[in-house]
């Protein structure tokens, strides 16, 4: 019988995925800046100097190059992460708990994408009304109980991420937000975080951990709202498909509605009233939750006892 793991072991492998997550996006984005400074020192486009014309320059150009900054992140880190879940399932027969599942039956991760499609529309539609009803109580609080004027804007700056996100060639939106963001992040967060999380704990706390984890990740009230959301939903994917390939069918759905609706329809919306606007919210989560119903009712891969 295996010894068994110690507690700052287990913790450590928990946190140090997210520190090669970040620290390989910080090393990129230093490469590419410090590049750009040096040729532009180089041409003589900016004096060393010019600190502040520097900074300036520097911040603009990480704006406009943040799409390719994440398909390099993902180029240096999917191999890194394909690795580290190897490792794991190496581990996982050491200590006596690797499972092996009956086959997939393949057609039903066909059922992700359109699950991504509705569940992206719906909460891109609820957080926003949920974060506002925040500020508006916030704002009351403020005023009623202290005679502050608390004036909190959870969406400027996910304004002004969102700009970079949806900027720039439609192909390399796709390419980075559909396809290599969530490929990269589903080997991380429910590949890595959330399988190890399961090793120790029952469904929910590991799901919540990670989806939290998740939206932090994201760095701004918004996002860490639907990506919360979101998250639990991936985790209950991955739980029953047993594999990590459904988490990223379903994330890159999820990503690929968002760039097409961004891309089709314009800045000011579409014009609906407030009752409008409720109504398509319910429906689209209405229609998460019934392939939600599905998927648990249908997906059961049984384990294939050891002989």
């Amino acid at each position: 019988m295996p010894n068994r793991e110690k507690t700052s072991t287990i913790i450590w492998r928990l946190i140090y995925p997210i520190l090669i997550f970040i620290g390989v996006e910080i090393v990129i984005e230093m490469v590419f800046l410090f590049g750009y400074m040096f040729y532009l020192i180089g041409t003589n486009r900016i004096s060393p100097s010019d600190l502040g014309g520097m900074t300036d320059t520097l911040n603009n150009f990480a704006y406009r190059i943040s799409l390719y900054i994440t398909l390099a992140r993902s180029a240096a880190l999917i191999p890194i992460f394909i690795v580290l879940m190897r490792r794991d399932k190496v581990r996982d027969v050491y200590y006596q708990r690797y499972v092996k599942f009956e086959p997939l039956n393949r057609k039903w991760l066909l059922i992700l994408p359109v699950l991504g499609f509705a569940a992206a529309m719906g909460f891109n539609h609820l957080v926003p009304m949920l974060l506002e009803a925040l500020q508006s109580i916030i704002h009351v609080a403020g005023k009623t109980l202290f005679g502050v004027d608390w004036n909190v804007d959870f969406f400027r700056t996910y304004d002004s991420l969102s700009e970079i996100i949806y900027s720039g060639s439609i192909f390399v939106q796709i390419l980075a937000t559909a396809v290599a963001a969530p490929v990269v992040e589903e080997l991380l967060f429910r590949g890595l975080i959330y399988k190890r999380l399961r090793d120790y704990l029952k469904f929910t706390p590991s799901a919540l951990i990670s989806a939290f984890v998740f939206g932090v990740i994201h760095g701004n009230a918004v996002q860490f709202l639907y990506a919360f959301f979101i998250g639990i939903i991936l985790a209950f994917v991955y739980e029953k498909f047993k594999t990590v390939a459904a988490p990223v069918i379903f994330h890159g759905g999820a990503n690929l509605i968002s760039v097409i609706v961004t891309f089709l329809i314009p800045e000011e919306g579409i014009g609906l009233s407030i009752g409008e606007y409720m109504l398509l919210v319910v429906v689209e989560l209405a229609v998460v939750f019934l392939l939600l119903w599905l998927i648990d009712n249908k997906i059961n891969r049984k384990k294939i006892e050891s002989s």
